[in-house]
């Protein structure tokens, strides 16, 4: 549970950085706006740590949907 946490605040922290200060990132992505991919392996130990991140970084359903399949 605290590395989850801990990756959630790097995603916090990713957010302030990129879509905050520079703009580099929208504050809300919308369908079809673009897409993220993050790569981890099978293990679900580095799913949960990707997704914890991502979370960090688009909290409060302010990100894209997350399929799994691809």
């Amino acid at each position: 549970a605290e590395g989850l946490y801990q990756h959630y605040l790097i995603g916090s922290e990713l957010r302030e950085r990129y879509v905050n200060e520079m703009g580099f990132l929208p504050e809300k992505i919308q369908p079809n706006d673009f897409v993220i991919k993050v790569y981890a392996s099978a293990l679900v130990r580095t799913y949960s740590s990707a997704l914890s991140q991502l979370l960090g970084l688009y909290p409060d359903n302010s990100g894209p949907e997350i399929n799994s399949n691809d």
